[in-house]
């Protein structure tokens, strides 16, 4: 009985001493025992990380009794990547080929050489170039751009647009050999950059201001070169380190959609890394993008604090200084037995709605991946209502040593009590002399905690001496 083997590829030997990995701009001359497209792929799985990259997992029926066959498959990703491929079904890999699907399209492209092409950007949103055909080699085409030469590979980013055509050239197919007797069944694994997520949190908080419900969506983008039509789709979160790692890119978020507990995916650990699932088969076009549920919406204990901090030198400010203070807010992830909800990197915004102005956004930043357990802090901006001004009232030298004092007013022109974490940041050694305020010492930083009453003021007046290091 034929058992299939596994195969990989992950070196460029010379035919005849090994496996041989082929970049083609037109097909192979030798015809094909087997042609396969999208309507013969009896399923396709993608996992898709957050670093511009996916592993495309496909399977084909096989009915073929040459040995050593060679098939070619169409409707793959122009973006594969020939070194990443594992095989079964077919024997070992005896020959890999990688090249354009378009019959003539080489053909044409000679005929073009010193005239003027347009290049596509595949994510749709890259101003077109014209460029001037210079020649065409194997695997892309040399062209010049504004006095500057450059290559662009088939299997790259930038479509070319044949003068006379609708549509830019694309696509690419796949021609493996095998070795022995093939089974009834291939499979077929690669990695593929052009295709990636982000996650996105809409976060709400409630009207009492002491809670706040977060929900989670993915954003997926599609420029592979191919059409995912009814994939099955696995979203994993974490950094994965890749040979020859590029720029990873930020896709916008798309439109709001109303996300349910059932919608949302039921995430599993996998190594270091969270995997979450689709429930749903994905279609997704090339060059589109779609939104859908990562974490339903679940409600968390909020915690709303504002900080100022006032770095403090060794040197004469004749001038007062005037600033606002930051307004942080914090909630913690749950991990216990009823919820355990870590957040994978993604961008976060804040929303609060009251009866008079209706939905406001208040702000938002950037997450990194946080565990469940953690606490999450995200700084909405400046607090408009509370003023802090900062005027020198001392200024002396004793010695290599300086003494400093300063007075901190702070105005709460708003209509609810507010708390201050002000800070003074020290460069130096110090001796606290005098303070208005009780503080404490968090090694250079001095910090009070302020409470200002709505439409009051509090004052704080402190002095330091400052040792020379």
């Amino acid at each position: 009985m034929y058992h299939p083997k596994r195969s990989a590829c992950f070196n460029l030997a010379p035919l005849g001493l090994g496996l041989s990995i082929a970049l083609l701009s037109q097909a192979s001359l030798a015809a094909p025992d087997l042609v396969l497209g999208a309507q013969d792929r009896s399923s396709r799985t993608l996992t898709i990380y957050q670093q511009d990259l996916a592993l495309f997992s496909e399977t084909y029926p096989l009915s073929l009794d040459a040995s050593a066959p060679e098939i070619r498959l169409n409707d793959i990703s122009n973006r594969l990547q020939p070194d990443s491929i594992f095989t079964s079904g077919i024997g070992d890999l005896r020959r890999i080929e990688l090249g354009s699907s378009n019959p003539g399209f080489s053909e044409r492209l000679q005929a073009l050489q010193g005239k003027e092409v347009e290049l596509i950007h595949q994510d749709g949103a890259t101003d077109p170039r014209t460029v001037t055909l210079l020649y065409v080699e194997g695997s892309g085409i040399q062209v010049a751009d504004n006095g500057a030469t450059e290559f662009i590979p088939y299997a790259g980013p930038w479509r070319i647009r044949i003068p006379g055509t609708s549509q830019p050239a694309s696509g690419a197919h796949l021609s493996l050999q095998g070795s022995g007797q093939p089974g009834d069944q291939l499979t077929l694994s690669y990695l593929s950059n052009g295709i990636s997520w982000q996650a996105g949190y809409q976060l709400e908080i409630l009207p009492d201001g002491k809670r706040i419900q977060l929900e989670g969506r993915a954003t997926l983008s599609n420029n592979s070169g191919t059409d995912l039509d009814g994939a099955q789709v696995r979203l994993l979160a974490g950094k994965v380190n890749q040979p020859n790692s590029g720029r990873v890119p930020i896709y916008a978020m798309a439109a709001k959609l109303e996300t349910s507990a059932d919608a949302a995916p039921q995430r599993e650990a996998t190594q270091d890394y969270q995997l979450y699932p689709l429930p749903e088969p994905v279609n997704l076009k090339q060059g589109a993008s779609i939104s859908v549920p990562l974490q339903a919406p679940i409600e968390m204990a909020l915690s709303s604090h504002y900080r100022f901090e006032q770095s403090v030198y060794g040197g004469a400010q004749p001038q007062t200084q005037t600033g606002h203070p930051r307004h942080d807010i914090s909630f913690t992830l749950p991990n216990d037995d009823a919820n355990d909800l870590p957040l994978p990197a993604g961008s976060a915004r804040v929303y609060r709605e009251t009866q008079e102005r209706g939905l406001t956004y208040v702000g938002g930043q950037q997450l990194s991946d946080t565990a469940a357990g953690e606490q999450v802090t995200l700084t909405l901006g400046e607090a408009f209502d509370l003023t802090v001004e900062t005027e020198q009232t001392e200024f002396q030298r004793q010695g290599e040593n300086v003494v400093v004092g300063f007075k901190v007013s702070i105005r709460n022109s708003g209509n609810e009590d507010r708390t201050l974490d002000y800070r003074a940041i020290f460069n130096q050694p110090r001796i606290m002399l005098a303070s208005s305020e009780r503080g404490e010492e968090l090694g250079a930083i001095q910090a009070w905690t302020l409470d200002i009453p709505a439409g009051g003021e509090k004052v704080l007046e402190y002095s330091v001496r400052l040792l020379r290091n």
